[in-house]
């Protein structure tokens, strides 16, 4: 005679720190989301000022309204590229590698 299969056991209860482990995980779906954008600003803001540059050629050059929005946006780097050698040297290799002029 064939014998039956056997079920498999019951799952055992959670301890209370686990539970609140996967509760807190099912709270927060968006948190890794949110750890990625904060990583991702910084690394674009830095690397778009050819972006810009270019935007503002093509909407108009120096003349265009916005140069003004351009400049306070991108004040503190500008800033470093005129007092930090280094970030001068980077940004102008980084120039050249984008062709902004």
């Amino acid at each position: 005679m064939d014998e039956l299969p056997v079920p498999p056991p019951p799952p055992q209860p959670a301890d209370e720190a686990d539970e609140e482990l996967r509760h807190h995980e099912r709270s927060r779906p968006g948190s890794g989301c949110l750890i990625a954008f904060l990583v991702a600003l910084p690394i674009f803001y830095v690397l778009s000022p050819p972006l810009m540059m270019h935007l503002v050629n093509a909407t108009g050059g120096p003349g265009s309204s916005l140069i003004a929005v351009v400049s306070w946006l991108y004040y503190p780097l500008e800033w470093l590229y005129n007092n930090v050698p280094w970030i001068r040297d980077a940004y102008d290799w980084y120039f050249h590698l984008t062709g902004v002029k």
